[in-house]
């Protein structure tokens, strides 16, 4: 149910009684939210009750797709975003949903485009998959560093928005021609097969359902080819501090 993204008109008043019928009939309501559902502003569009609605949902997920990336594309400062999302979003989004009694479910990506996106032309290969960096970082903090218990990948087909977990071309002689659609080694270095993002979000749902934690390192596929390990979490981290001083949904992230 995501209140304020697909049913932007709705007020508190009628979002309540949704959630009054629901919950009447036992039903457990995931509430795809905002990312600034716990304090407000930015991407919430009116503050006011909107906090005791997000509260109410069994399942509080907040939106990232196009939270974080990098302005210029490296992927130091991708990584970077990344770490300070955990740190400044995740870790108190989980402690504020558990106070409140519902269970939390981030949102993870695999890197995008919006090339095609509805509203006009976006950068291509905006966000850089990194031959499964992207993901597997986003990964790794959610599981490793902040310690949730379920995640949402977005988004298992999303065409328009290059974030698509399903099979997807490994070189640009496989895409069809006349057509600019992402493929696995548009970024330098990368060799993986077509279904590489849902073999990593598999390594990780492995990870999530025997209750362990997931190796920093990303193993690659064998007979693959996957960019060198970045730096360390808490080494990016140190080096980006303030990152988030001006979030990205202000320069126009999806």
């Amino acid at each position: 149910m995501g209140f304020q993204f697909a049913s932007p008109n709705i007020n508190t008043s009628q979002a309540h009684a949704v959630l009054d019928f629901f919950e009447s009939k036992n039903v457990t309501v995931v509430g795809g939210t905002p990312t600034w559902w716990r304090t407000g502003g930015h991407d919430v569009m009116n503050t006011t009750g909107w906090d005791e609605v997000f509260r109410r949902f069994a399942v509080i997920s907040p939106w990232t797709v196009g939270r974080y990336s990098s302005v210029d594309g490296t992927r130091l400062e991708t990584l970077q975003s990344i770490d300070n999302y955990v740190t400044q979003f995740i870790i108190p989004d989980l402690a504020e949903a558990r106070r409140v009694g519902a269970d939390y479910m981030p949102v993870v990506w695999p890197g995008g485009s919006a090339q095609h996106e509805s509203r006009g032309v976006e950068h291509w290969n905006r966000a850089p998959r990194f031959g499964g960096w992207f993901l597997w970082r986003q990964l790794y903090n959610a599981i490793n560093r902040a310690g949730v218990d379920m995640i949402y990948g977005a988004m298992v087909d999303e065409v328009s928005e290059g974030t698509a977990y399903y099979k997807i071309a490994s070189d640009n002689a496989s895409v069809p021609v006349n057509a600019k659609l992402l493929y696995n080694d548009v970024d330098p270095g990368v060799r993986v097969p077509t279904d590489w993002w849902m073999q990593v979000a598999g390594k990780a749902a492995e990870a999530l359902r025997a209750g362990q934690n997931v190796s920093e390192v990303l193993e690659c596929c064998e007979g693959c080819s996957c960019p060198p390990a970045p730096p360390a979490a808490d080494v990016v981290s140190e080096e980006s501090v303030g990152y988030w001083s001006k979030p990205l949904f202000d320069k126009g992230a999806w």
